[in-house]
């Protein structure tokens, strides 16, 4: 089977939250769709590792933030790399509550909200799949374009989480044997010497300990001591 294929097939990113004793919960996730017109349904896709699947469970009630192609990629580090099992994603983010469900929600890093709530699942192995009501939804900036995921993987260079439902394992076989790889630890994003990182502090063949003491990973900006050379 060409794996490759299912690349092809459309996706966004989105940050998926919920609540529980009043704390905030969330992560980054990429399956967000319209089932029904009316009433409106969603679906999502999530996790069984996802700490924030522990307490949608619970709650039954989630919030959906609609990411765009301006967004900041310290939003990437928070909620795409870390678990909110070992720290606070929200510490350093403007949130507000929804109105008809409480959960966190943040307009600020999007271009529109969504609080839904839960009115059937269905177990999928890896990830269960839950179906949800639209309770309220608010377009936040109309003139801003919704990031995808290729946008994410060809334009930001970044890299699927392993709990992702669209994770694969990826090769080696593209990369020089007379490149130097350095390798985020928080994203996985790769630092390659030839290629640089796009930008004119770092062209093509600039070496990483080259690289400015405040150069930071382009996906989710973590700094140059996030980072290990790949042998």
């Amino acid at each position: 089977m060409d794996k490759n294929v299912l690349h092809k097939i459309s996706y966004g990113l989105y940050i998926l939250t919920t609540t529980e004793d009043n704390k905030p919960f969330g992560c980054i996730i990429n399956t967000v769709f319209q089932v029904t017109a009316s009433p409106a349904k969603i679906a999502i896709s999530l996790s069984k590792d996802n700490f924030t699947y522990e307490k949608l469970s619970k709650t039954g009630v989630f919030g959906v933030t609609i990411l765009a192609e301006s967004v900041d990629p310290s939003v990437f580090a928070a909620f795409g790399y870390k678990s909110g099992r070992e720290e606070d994603k929200f510490a350093s983010f403007e949130i507000s509550k929804g109105t008809q469900t409480g959960v966190p929600l943040l307009p600020k890093y999007g271009l529109g909200t969504m609080e839904c709530k839960v009115v059937s699942q269905q177990d999928a192995g890896s990830h269960t799949v839950f179906i949800a009501d639209v309770l309220d939804a608010t377009l936040s900036d109309k003139d801003a374009d919704e990031i995808t995921y290729k946008y994410y993987h060809q334009v930001m260079k970044g890299k699927a989480p392993k709990n992702a439902p669209t994770y694969q394992e990826e090769s080696d076989t593209d990369v020089a044997t007379d490149d130097v790889v350095h390798e985020c630890l928080a994203c996985g994003w790769e630092y390659s010497q030839n290629k640089g990182d796009g930008t004119e502090t770092a062209p093509p063949g600039t070496a990483f300990d080259d690289l400015p003491d405040d150069w930071t990973c382009p996906v989710c900006g973590s700094p140059k001591s996030a980072f290990q050379k790949k042998e």
